[in-house]
């Protein structure tokens, strides 16, 4: 029978993995770092909507973080239910290696990228058009590196394929349906988060901002009981004023720590580069985090699941741009599970935006290029005076090859 046999290495980032599976043996070896929870049957570092006892995280899509699960005779690799993490395998031989993070297992198997191929970042970036259709193996000195988003794997005993993950959303006939679901699925949540039965529990917190996005997302989070949130004084323009959302955070009733965007230092700021080659996420790392481990709500995706004009695509997943993405090797050395709440139900895209063009949504529409009936709604109807947020589109990310 296939079993786990995790190997601490206290030193490694707090919440890094690599499984090695050879095939005929049953032993599967996991090299893991400090704060990875280890169960009877599983090994995970990750929240999710159920018990956390019941090491049941392969059997939802609402699972933030990464975990491995013995099932029936069978192994699972479980990826976060969100496009800004993901895992990486790769196969040597008779061996094949998954992780939760990509330099991990490079260092793990002794190979290294090419310093002859300049098309690492632009691959990566590649991911936007949906978990199967951007090019996911990356060149290295030996056998290419497979990433895999937004779904799990599976293997047993002889081979590692990749199979969907469960779709637990309901259909979503009237915003009461979404708003009920988020809520739920919010309280699920937090309960995992708070359970007597992890090793370590994570403080829950939220970024929050002037924005559409990030306050809805602290909304559902304080459904979670999240009591803090963290916010940026300014945005990247001058021009557009401050993004700080310190004003509706004193509204929820959640204390709001503000920071300046632009420090001398990022710490673990090489991780952040890591994660894509790019510097966009490098705001999200002057945050001081509750911890030593946080569960992050941030509101990553929004722009597309919360849109007003519905849009044909082939996949729910398909984004504009790769924003979040930056944080998937920093959080394991931060120690941060990283919760974007558009991604909550993402399957179900194209309901949630026939909801924002809905008669019932009309009051919370504005009529203007900047329209989000569906956060707008949920924020407001927590007391938050229109006038806080979605009022303009700031940002506090910037994609400068110099810094």
């Amino acid at each position: 029978m296939l079993h786990l046999k995790p190997m601490l290495v206290p030193k490694w980032p707090k919440l890094a993995w690599v499984a090695s599976l050879t095939e005929g043996e049953e032993e599967i070896r996991v090299l893991h770092g400090p704060m990875v929870e280890v169960g009877e049957d599983w090994l995970a570092e990750a929240v999710w909507a159920g018990e956390f006892a019941a090491g049941d995280f392969d059997e939802t899509d609402l699972v933030f973080g990464t975990g491995i699960r013995c099932r029936k005779g069978t192994v699972v690799f479980v990826s976060s239910g969100s496009t800004v993490d993901r895992l990486w395998d790769v196969a040597i031989g008779k061996a094949t290696y998954v992780a939760n993070s990509l330099p991990a297992l490079l260092a793990t198997t002794d190979l290294s990228l090419r310093s002859d191929y300049q098309g690492y970042s632009r691959d990566i970036c590649t991911s936007v058009r949906g978990p199967q259709s951007g090019k996911r193996k990356l060149p290295t000195s030996g056998a290419p590196c497979r990433s895999t988003y937004f779904a799990n794997l599976l293997y047993d005993g002889e081979a590692l394929r990749e199979t969907e993950k469960p779709n637990t959303a309901p259909s979503f006939a009237c915003f009461g349906d979404y708003r009920d679901y988020l809520c739920e699925s919010a309280a699920s949540l937090g309960g995992n988060s708070r359970s007597s039965s992890r090793q370590h529990q994570p403080v829950l917190a939220t970024t929050v901002s002037t924005g559409y996005d990030s306050a809805a997302g602290a909304v559902v989070a304080r459904w979670a009981s999240c009591r803090q949130a963290l916010t940026l004084r300014q945005s990247h323009s001058c021009w557009r004023g401050s993004d700080s959302g310190k004003a509706l955070a004193d509204r929820l009733g959640l204390e709001c720590r503000e920071y300046d965007r632009i420090v001398p230092h990022h710490p673990f700021e090489q991780t952040l580069w890591a994660a894509a080659g790019r510097p966009g996420d490098l705001n999200l790392a002057v945050f001081e985090y509750p911890g030593p481990l946080c569960v992050l709500f941030t509101g990553f995706h929004g722009d597309k699941i919360w849109a007003k004009t519905r849009t044909e695509i082939n996949d729910p997943m398909q984004r504009g741009d790769i924003s979040g993405l930056g944080l998937c090797e920093y959080r394991l050395w931060q120690g941060l599970f990283h919760c974007p709440v558009p991604f909550w139900g993402v399957r179900q895209r194209a309901a949630i935006q026939d909801l924002s063009s809905s008669a019932e949504m009309q009051e919370w529409s504005l009529g203007n290029r900047y329209d989000r009936p569906v956060p707008r709604r949920l924020v407001e109807e927590q007391g938050v005076p229109r006038h806080l947020f979605g009022m303009r589109k700031r940002v506090t990310v910037t994609e400068a090859p110099f810094l």
